[in-house]
């Protein structure tokens, strides 16, 4: 198990490098498939190795169109099923010159007390995904959010992020995401109140924040779409009138 973790790391730790060394092996095979095409078509041996080769070539083009995000998402699903629970904090937030997707990425300084009381400093970056369970759009806690860090024994370099229990920030997350999907549900009922199917969404989005213990009465803690309606700052439309 921990030879696939190491393999994943070195290559989701440096992905301009991976996809750099894999485009230059990439041409070089095609340059040397097209050389010696003529040369090595006419003999068996030579058409075992043109079919290797661009066999090989084949393999680099499908690493370079997903593979890195696959292999992530392979050491994630790797420390969540072997790691133990720690408590980590985020000390420091940090952009870097590098981009992912015309995005800046962040580093993340992090303190974390493993499970047998120790403290440990390491780091990690917005690219790194190591947020459970994978999604995809990734939210990472800010500088003084604790969170779970589930970590891999004897290697607290290699953590997850869990987003998904009952620490406050997790909370937090859950109910921004479940407050925009009362917003988008409100938004809809508030052009078309007589509609039952837009009744019901709404009536869903709102029993799903109450049951997750998200407040739904504080304007502060309203999405902005629900605090600019015509019934008034903060409040929501009563059905049951």
């Amino acid at each position: 198990m921990e030879w696939m973790l190491h393999a994943s790391r070195l290559l989701t730790g440096s992905p301009a490098v991976v996809m750099s060394c894999m485009m230059l092996l990439s041409m070089v095979l095609i340059t040397a498939t097209c050389l010696l095409w003529r040369r090595l078509r006419s003999h068996a041996a030579g058409r075992v190795a043109l079919g290797a080769m661009i066999a090989v070539d084949t393999l680099c083009t499908i690493t370079l169109l997903g593979l890195p995000v696959g292999v992530a998402d392979l050491r994630v699903e790797l420390i969540h099923h072997y790691g133990i629970d720690g408590d980590g904090v985020i000390v420091r937030n940090s952009p870097t010159a590098s981009l992912y997707n015309n995005r800046p990425v962040h580093a993340y300084d992090v303190v974390i007390r493993t499970g047998d009381g120790k403290v440990h400093e390491t780091r990690f970056r917005s690219d790194a995904f190591n947020v459970w369970p994978p999604t995809n759009r990734v939210s990472y806690p800010d500088v003084g959010d604790h969170f779970t860090a589930r970590y891999l024994p004897h290697h607290p370099d290699d953590f997850i992020i869990l987003a998904d229990d009952d620490t406050p920030w997790a909370r937090s997350l859950r109910c921004r995401e479940l407050g925009a999907d009362l917003a988008e549900a409100y938004v809809t009922l508030a052009v078309a109140s007589d509609v039952p199917h837009y009744q019901k969404a709404y009536k869903d989005a709102m029993a799903v924040m109450i049951n997750a213990g998200c407040p739904v009465d504080d304007p502060q803690a309203m999405p902005p779409a629900l605090n600019r309606s015509k019934t008034g700052s903060g409040s929501l439309i009563d059905l049951n009138k």
